[in-house]
């Protein structure tokens, strides 16, 4: 029988799938709570679709940053920390005028168009990309500036 007491997380992997341990876990005064409850767990950021440019100064230059200019660079990142993301990324970064539609992006990342789609949202609502319809085909490109800008905000300053 296992400790219901344990807080330790059991992660076996086993041909490609990835088993979690589910046992529940004893919050304060002795309750059980779920994975979802423990406040050891960090807060999710807020669902934002920031466009808006960061226009922050590098990390390190100041000694604060503001709670809004976290919250932008945040939304930008969570958007970019993403395997598939970054490879799409990748790709776009690599084709003619940083833009590609998602028929072209599909393959690149074996995942069907729907689910690339899906992914490019989260890149233009992080404001990291802009889209335009060509006939069927929607032609996603990335925003360059947008991309300098975090690039910039992270360059490290005095290291």
């Amino acid at each position: 029988m296992s400790d219901p007491q344990s807080s330790v997380d059991v992660c076996l992997i086993r041909e490609g799938a990835i088993f979690f341990d589910v046992r529940p876990m004893m919050g304060p005064a002795g309750r059980r709570v779920g994975r979802c409850q423990d406040a050891r767990m960090p807060k999710t950021l807020p669902a934002l679709a920031d466009t808006s440019p960061i226009c922050c100064a590098p990390l390190g230059t100041t000694a604060a940053l503001s709670e809004e200019d976290a919250t932008s660079l945040a939304v930008r990142l969570k958007a970019l920390a993403d395997p598939v993301r970054l490879r799409m990324v990748a790709h776009l970064l690599a084709a003619p005028r940083c833009e590609a539609c998602t028929c072209e992006l599909a393959p690149v990342v074996g995942l069907t168009e729907a689910t690339v789609s899906h992914h490019l949202a989260s890149l233009l609502g992080a404001g990291l990309a802009t889209k335009r319809r060509e006939g069927l085909n929607v032609y996603y490109r990335l925003d360059c500036d947008a991309l300098s800008a975090v690039a910039r905000t992270l360059s490290p300053v005095g290291c």
